[in-house]
């Protein structure tokens, strides 16, 4: 008998890169960050963990691209593009908000 079953709507079924991209780009312009990123920029900060990810983001404002964005929080820390933890909270409450 099946119990319960699960879809990862996000990039499977449904197609949000666009309202992630628009809402990157909005909650780093909050912060006074860079804030014309594509969506094929934004889809590589993407899929790590919010934590992550808004990391990620805020690296690619500060310069971050290809694969070390990729790697960035896995093997390259986050502090080498001066990201702060408080940086992080503040920018995932604005995109969390949007």
């Amino acid at each position: 008998m099946i119990k319960a079953v699960i879809f990862d709507m996000d990039g499977t079924i449904l197609d949000t890169i666009t309202d992630i991209t628009t809402a990157s780009n909005n909650a780093l312009e909050a912060m006074g960050l860079p804030h014309h990123f594509t969506r094929d920029e934004v889809k590589l900060c993407f899929g790590s963990g919010i934590h992550d990810d808004i990391a990620k983001i805020i690296a690619l404002a500060r310069g971050c691209q290809g694969q070390d964005l990729i790697d960035l929080c896995e093997t390259i820390p986050a502090s080498r593009y001066a990201v702060t933890e408080e940086e992080i909270q503040k920018c995932r409450a604005i995109f969390s908000d949007l």
